[in-house]
C-alpha cells in the first residue's frame, strides 16, 4: 500500500512538472488531477515505447525514462522565456466536491 502511495505521489510530481512546462492553464482545482494523468501517462509512454523497440521491461527502465522526461521537461519549462503561471485561481470554492474528493481519498 505504501508503494502504490509513493509511486502515485512521484507520478503526480513528474505530471505537474510536465504541466508547468507545457504551460497548460488550469483551474487551482483541476492541477491535481490534470497534474495525477499526466504523471501516469509518461510511465505509460515508456512502457509502450519499449514494447514498440523491443526492449524487455523492467523497474530500472520504468524509473530511468520518467525521470528522463522529468528533467527534460524541466529544463524545457526553464528554458521558456515567458512565465505563464499554470493555476489559475478559482472563483469560488464549494464544500461538495472537497467531501467527494475525501470520500475518495478514503476509499
Amino acid at each position: 500500500m505504501i508503494g502504490v502511495a509513493l509511486a502515485l505521489l512521484s507520478c503526480t510530481v513528474v505530471g505537474a512538472i510536465l504541466t508547468r512546462a507545457l504551460g497548460l492553464r488550469v483551474e487551482r482545482a483541476a492541477f491535481l488531477g490534470v497534474s495525477m494523468l499526466l504523471g501516469v501517462a509518461v510511465p505509460a509512454c515508456v512502457l509502450f515505447t519499449c514494447s514498440v523497440i523491443g526492449i524487455r521491461w523492467s523497474t530500472t527502465i520504468v524509473v530511468g525514462g520518467t525521470l528522463f522526461i522529468a528533467i527534460a521537461a524541466a529544463l524545457a519549462g526553464r528554458r521558456n522565456e515567458r512565465v505563464v503561471d499554470s493555476v489559475i485561481g478559482s472563483r469560488r470554492r464549494s464544500v461538495v466536491p472537497a467531501i467527494i474528493d475525501a470520500v475518495t481519498m478514503i476509499s
